[in-house]
């Protein structure tokens, strides 16, 4: 198994990017600090399963998308563990990569999201009209 992994330390060049994720089996996000990652959305929206640490957004995101495994911070045999659960376990990645399509399909296209921009809008008019603000 260890002769399948490949370190990229460094910038992946743009046009690389899906080539990388493809090829990916699983996307680990391993952080100690983070607020919110694009890494980790961009893996939800190419139907990657995710490992990260329970810090910042990947909460969040991975328990909504269901996507993924999340341990705590600096719990090494923790993330090892779910990287092997992930990487072995074809039915769990298989369900995380489904998961990881259906949440992308449903809250991050720009339908959904131009939806709930327009519901806090309008939420936002009709309050202010009710408080005596005109908009």
């Amino acid at each position: 198994m260890a002769d399948d992994i490949d370190f990229q330390i460094g910038n992946v060049p743009e046009a690389a990017i899906a080539r990388s994720f493809a090829a990916a089996t699983v996307v680990a996000l391993p952080y100690r600090d983070i607020d919110q990652s694009g890494v980790a959305i961009l893996a939800v929206s190419l139907g990657k399963a995710i490992v990260a640490t329970r810090v910042g957004g990947f909460a969040e995101l991975v328990d909504d998308a269901h996507c993924g495994l999340l341990v705590p911070v600096d719990d090494d045999a923790a993330f090892a563990d779910a990287l092997r659960r992930v990487i072995c376990e074809p039915e769990l990645r298989a369900a995380c990569e489904a998961n990881a399509r259906r949440y992308a399909e449903t809250a991050l296209s720009w339908d959904p999201i131009a939806e709930r921009t327009e519901q806090v809008y309008r939420k936002l008019l009709a309050g202010g009209r009710r408080a005596g603000h005109t908009p």
